[in-house]
């Protein structure tokens, strides 16, 4: 990975932890907290997160530093006060929008409602304690409301909308809350192992670091926004896309193709069972530039792992041998649990250092004394646990729960500090939660037992789904990142600015949370997003509880230890030969993305940016790569750019067809 400059260390050593740096931080993560859940859910525009380098944070680093920072001048932002409050902004990104809030209210509200869509709905509402809901009746006005907005003709008003909500935000602040800081606090635990011992690339947090850097003595600005590269970089998409979003008004220009379609060259058996994201995709300017960051054994295996897997799987049914969802569930729990034990094996000398220094004052580079980050743990584990035994989960049910949950997302976290991976997610349905139910879940014989089934696996449900909701904005890939950033804070400031990474989530919370529920009762849920936030993933949870409180209504069609077995028996391969064999080009990362959405958006992207970073090293060696990095960062910032300029056309203009809205990154 590239250091940052003397400059920039030097500035980052000197100034970071300063009232205007934490005033500027705020004012973003106020900015993250509101903009997005009005631009996703009303403008329905490219979402402004939307993955681990969301454009919003890369088009406030361009406005700061082409427009406000020359403005200052003298008084300019130094890279390390820059640095603090974008690592601010990037920990908010996690709550207003897929990391939390797209899920967290219709999961409380939206889950009632459907719940008489299936077979004994009602049971598994009435199992959940009242203070985690608004309420339990299906037909109450405030469910209505919460669909379609209040109804002023009948007296309704956004003030009365607000007590029924207290009582249930407050109960779920005891579980929501301790989750967030423990991830949190895990980050700073595994700073060292990461950036130090591993020295994992973590592609995001080097390219936004590069551009925030300060520029030498007399200079507007720094280096890389002076090069003509970066610029002619930053043109080619935001020309492109400039010129297809004109299309969507103009219908006679002609679209520039950004994709390729041969479903009928395919169309023949077996090729027409290939998956349809083999036969037809798009690429995207950021997803190849940020490749461009990435080790190339990495990208190659990235690529590779999921076509290679598409035409195993062809295969496959051309033999007669199944290969649905199920099969590929198993074996993504078998390939997520064995890479959580390599994780362990690689770690163990830093967890060995800590132990042995747990109680030693805390060391310069970290940002807390290790027994502060462990003690912080701990706490945040035991106060999720109990809310959940609070609610009726045994005690043993309700611990393993949570830490299956962490250890899942220190997996995610892993891809992305590693891999560069701007969407992310679990393998098909081997989340947390399904995992929870292999190990717990059986036939119940009697009325007591089923009952207590559907307690535990509904509480499970709600609980789980929501922490990790959506995992291409959770908070510890975005945590990770942010302490990577800050990593050259001066010793004396590295407390503080991890109390104040805390404190930016905490605020995200409130402000988003204000934010949604007043933009719900206005406009009505059932018209944010595409529909699956306020009905999707609601019906999912009910679904998801039913089928493991009640798996003899649900019919197993593989064979589950032999598909466990396939998985690991996979990652072991490939994770024994990159610790045994140094030149191996495969890495563990490419079998994490199997059998998941975000795999088949960016498979075609990532290989375009490997071909081409190979083309580089292997024609025009080291040097030729390094003078193209600038380029490669300007596909990114280009493509963020043009993303902003059509959502602030579409918060304006209104679009000739309402339901086709110009947008540029996948939603």
């Amino acid at each position: 990975m590239k250091r940052p400059s003397s400059q920039a260390s030097h500035s980052l050593v000197t100034r970071s932890v300063t009232p205007r740096a934490i005033f500027l931080g705020f004012l973003l993560v106020l900015m993250v907290s509101i903009l997005p859940v009005y631009s996703d859910n009303i403008l329905h525009s490219t979402l402004l997160i939307g993955g681990y380098m969301p454009i919003l944070v890369i088009a406030t680093i361009a406005v700061l530093s082409m427009a406000v920072n020359p403005l200052l001048g003298r008084r300019r932002f130094s890279a390390g006060e820059m640095t603090l409050a974008i690592a601010m902004m990037l920990v908010a990104c996690s709550v207003p929008t897929s990391g939390l809030l797209r899920y967290f209210p219709p999961q409380l509200a939206s889950t009632v409602f459907y719940s008489t869509d299936i077979k004994d709905g009602a049971n598994y509402i009435n199992a959940l304690p009242d203070a985690l809901l608004p309420t339990k009746d299906p037909t109450s006005v405030i469910i209505r409301s919460f669909l379609h907005g209040i109804d002023p003709i009948q007296g309704e008003t956004l003030a009365s909308t607000w007590q029924p909500w207290i009582i249930p935000y407050i109960a779920w602040a005891f579980f929501l809350v301790p989750m967030m800081l423990a991830v949190m606090f895990i980050c700073a635990l595994m700073r060292k192992q990461w950036v130090v011992n591993e020295r994992l690339s973590f592609p995001l947090a080097t390219i936004q670091m590069e551009l925030i850097a300060d520029p030498e003595p007399g200079r507007r600005f720094n280096p890389l926004w002076r090069n003509r590269l970066l610029w002619i970089g930053i043109l080619i998409p935001l020309v492109i896309h400039t010129y297809n979003g004109l299309g969507m008004f103009h219908p006679t220009l002609r679209r520039f193709p950004l994709e390729y379609d041969i479903t009928q060259a395919l169309s023949e058996y077996p090729w027409n069972t290939l998956a349809g994201a083999i036969k037809q995709n798009a690429f995207y300017f950021s997803m190849i530039g940020i490749t461009f960051f990435v080790s190339l054994d990495v990208a190659f295996s990235i690529w590779f792992f999921y076509v290679a897997h598409q035409f195993l799987i062809m295969g496959f049914n051309r033999a007669g041998i199944p290969s649905g969802a199920e099969h590929a569930t198993f074996q993504g729990f078998g390939i997520w649990a064995v890479y959580a034990i390599l994780i362990a094996w690689i770690s163990r000398h830093h967890l060995l250092h800590v132990a042995r220094n747990i109680l030693a004052p805390r060391e310069p580079e970290e940002f807390l004394a290790y027994r502060s980050s462990i003690a912080g743990t701990l706490v945040c584990i035991i106060c999720a646990a109990a809310f959940l035994i609070a609610c009726g989960l045994p005690w043993y049910m309700a611990f393993i729960g949570v830490v299956v949950v962490l250890v899942w997302m220190t997996i995610l976290s892993r891809i992305v500090m590693e891999a560069g991976v701007i969407l992310v997610q679990f393998p098909g349905g081997a989340d947390a939660f399904r995992f929870m139910g292999v190990l717990f879940s059986t036939v119940t014989t009697t009325v007591a037992a089923k009952m207590d089934a559907i307690r535990n696996f509904m509480i499970m449900s709600m609980t789980f789904n929501v922490v990790y909701t959506d995992q291409r904005e959770s908070l510890m890939p975005f945590a990770a990142n942010a302490l990577r950033m800050t990593s050259d804070t001066p010793p004396r400031s590295r407390r503080s600015t991890f109390f104040l990474l805390a404190f930016a989530v905490l605020t995200a919370l409130l402000v988003s949370g204000a934010t949604n529920h007043i933009l719900t009762y206005t406009y009505g849920r059932q018209n944010f997003d595409n529909g699956y936030g306020p009905r999707g993933f609601p019906t999912k949870t009910l679904q998801m509880a039913r089928d493991m409180a009640e798996p003899e209504v649900t019919s197993s069609k593989a064979n589950r230890p032999l598909n466990f077995g396939m998985g690991a028996a996979a990652m072991l391969s490939v994770g024994f030969s990159r610790l045994a064999f140094a030149t191996s080009p495969f890495h563990p990362i490419g079998l994490l993305m199997l059998n998941t959405w975000a795999i088949t958006k960016i498979w075609f992207s990532v290989m375009i940016g490997w071909g081409l970073k190979f083309a580089v090293l292997r024609w025009g060696g080291a040097g030729i790569y390094r003078r193209a990095r600038p380029f490669f960062m300007g596909l990114i910032v280009g493509e963020s750019l043009a993303s902003i300029l059509w959502v602030i056309v579409g918060a304006f203009i209104p679009w000739p067809d309402a339901s086709r809205i110009f947008q540029i990154l996948p939603n």
